[in-house]
């Protein structure tokens, strides 16, 4: 055999491994970008009864109005005598101020209710206007309480579908806002 010949081969067997090479590069890149648009896409997810159906999805930016919805709700959970399952909408912190103040009504042999007024939401604070209802036997009196609320968003579960807790409450000094 000829040097001319052989090196002719390995030259032509190069080129060709060349374009397998380019080929399979190409083939690595586009499927590539389609799984990552693929992933980047909402989930389908269906519910399956007698008649199956794609259900809408929620997204994890909560709106004005779910805050809304959401303080509506968890206020009165933080502030309330009777609340129940204040754990699930209240911060760790949060939670402890409520047992101190439950605790020391409780002595005091007073109940507390609160009742939501108007909520303010701005890009710096949410200011929520409450009307704070102290009984005492048979004694009730109505005071304005105005809060300063800072919420924490957290992941969506059964028991909290808003994906919201209480962070900081602060009262705010003038009672009611006008």
């Amino acid at each position: 055999m000829k040097f001319q010949i052989a090196w002719a081969a390995v030259l032509t067997q190069n080129n060709a491994l060349k374009v397998a090479l380019c080929v399979t590069t190409l083939t690595i890149l586009i499927l590539s970008g389609t799984v990552i648009n693929l992933a980047l896409r909402a989930p389908l997810v269906i519910e399956r009864e007698c008649w199956s159906k794609a259900v809408q999805t929620v997204q994890n930016k909560q709106t004005a109005q779910e805050i809304e919805n959401f303080l509506r709700f968890a206020i009165p959970k933080r502030f309330d005598t009777d609340a129940s399952d204040a754990k699930v909408f209240l911060d760790s912190e949060e939670l402890g101020f409520r047992t101190v103040e439950q605790e020391d009504l409780t002595r005091k042999g007073m109940k507390q209710k609160v009742i939501v007024d108007s909520i303010q939401i701005s890009e710096k604070e949410i200011v929520v206007d409450t009307d704070r209802i102290l009984t005492l036997g048979a004694v009730r009196s109505s005071i304005p309480f105005l809060l300063s609320v800072q919420i924490l968003a957290t992941p969506r579960t059964a028991a909290n579908p808003y994906g919201l807790v209480l962070e900081k409450v602060t009262k705010q000094e003038g009672g009611k806002k006008q």
